[in-house]
């Protein structure tokens, strides 16, 4: 592993997956570094502090033979100034990526395993449409970011199995049924049962 860039590096541009796997790291949440989500194929970080200028918040690092694409905090300037409509793409990115970390702080809400567990695994889709289903990451790494011990996620994850929500697979999960894992979710989602 990797790494791309370190909370307090200067910003140095926007990052896109070609393939591969990028592992986001809140350096110091209790304490320690920590895997709070992985990015996949198709998916952009690093916008927030490339368009600001501050430095990193989070540490960043690919796996394996990861392959990037790179737009410096000069090109994106350029790009912008002959294509205004550049901006509208930068603020979708933003908002798509503050959207993921509001899904990271939802998902922690649940208190029920099983739920958390879901929607960890629905955000982890949705930011890797290149996987097309298939997330790379093993039921370590899922733990991690449910802030699950091993056993309650592994439970989790054979009821979803079980529900035919997904499929496990080695270092692999495969989800089969999109619609059934975000009703899993909605359904324990206190604010959708007003």
């Amino acid at each position: 592993m990797r790494s791309l860039y370190r909370a307090g590096d200067p910003a140095s541009g926007i990052f896109g997956v070609v393939f591969g796997r990028l592992d986001v790291h809140l350096p110091h949440w209790g304490g320690e570094r920590s895997l709070v989500h992985v990015l996949g194929p198709g998916w952009w970080i690093g916008d927030m502090a490339a368009i600001s200028g501050e430095p990193r918040r989070l540490d960043v690092s690919m796996q394996g033979d990861t392959r990037l694409m790179r737009l410096s905090r000069a090109e994106i300037g350029r790009i912008c100034d002959r294509f205004p409509e550049m901006q509208r793409c930068l603020l979708a990115m933003m908002a798509a990526n503050m959207r993921t970390l509001i899904e990271v702080v939802e998902s922690l809400g649940f208190s029920d395993p099983t739920s958390r567990v879901g929607a960890c695994l629905f955000r982890l889709d949705r930011t890797g449409p290149g996987w097309q289903g298939r997330i790379p990451i093993t039921q370590g790494e899922l733990a991690a970011m449910a802030r699950l011990s091993r056993r309650r996620t592994n439970a989790a994850l054979n009821t979803l199995e079980t529900s035919g929500s997904l499929r496990l697979g080695y270092g692999e999960i495969e989800i089969r049924d999109r619609r059934g894992l975000r009703a899993l979710i909605e359904d324990a989602d206190p604010c959708r049962q007003a």
